[in-house]
This record gives structure tokens, sequence and C-alpha cells, in this order.
């Protein structure tokens, strides 16, 4: 998992004739500083979003994109479990601002350690490419 006000790029990349889905980190430069080919399960997305850290309070389950504006939900979450898929949590709607990234059976009791608490306006998971 990750959290930070850098830019991330997707893109497919080819590897003996196996389609990969490449993540990669851009600097203030827009240069590559990291990258990671992302070879987890993209099937059934799921993310269960908690209101209070340790899982606790009021708790939203998500299979997609999602502008947590439109549900009530927004600026609210502190905790979260993906049960499948690779999720993106953004600090803005759009896809926009600060990223923390989770991975399939991933458990994140607190925000607080990530600077995210009370942050995420958006979410939606990395899906296969056709």
């Amino acid at each position: 998992m990750s959290a930070s006000g850098v830019q991330y790029t997707e893109f497919v990349a080819t590897r003996r004739g196996a389609a990969l889905l490449v993540r990669a980190t851009l600097d203030e430069k827009g240069s590559f500083s990291s990258l990671k080919i992302i070879t987890d399960d993209l099937d059934d997305p799921e993310i269960q979003l908690f209101e209070h850290v340790n899982y606790q309070g009021r708790s939203v389950t998500l299979r997609q994109e999602t502008s947590l504006h439109d549900i009530d939900f927004s600026d609210i979450a502190s905790s979260h479990k993906v049960k499948g898929g690779v999720w993106v949590l953004y600090e803005h709607i759009n896809c926009q601002g600060a990223q923390l990234v989770s991975f399939p059976g991933e458990e994140v009791p607190s925000y607080f350690p990530h600077s995210f608490n009370d942050v995420a306006s958006h979410v939606r998971p990395l899906l296969p490419k056709p």
C-alpha cells in the first residue's frame, strides 16, 4: 500500500504474450520514480470502507468505481478491508489528489499512519484490460 501526493499512471505491458498492468510513480518532473507490475487478480473487486479505525462505525461495501460524495461517505473513511481486486482511494473526486493504494487481502485498521484519515472522496478498482 502507498499514499502520497505524487502522481501515478497505469499502462498495459506485454510479456511473453501476457498483458500485465503496470503502475508507475511519477516524480515532480514527470519522470518515472518507481514501477510495480500488478499481477494480482483484478476480477471481482470488493472493498469495505469503515467510518472509524479498527473497522468500527458505519460501513459501505463497494464493487465498482464510486464517488463517495454520491453515497454520503466522502471524507469519512478511517479503515478498510480489501476482499478482492486492487483499489485506489483518492483524496478528491474524479480521481484527483493524494492516493492510497491497497491490494487483495489487505486490511488497514487505521489511515492515521498514512495521513489519509477522513480524506477519501473517490475510490476505484483497477480493472483488467479487455
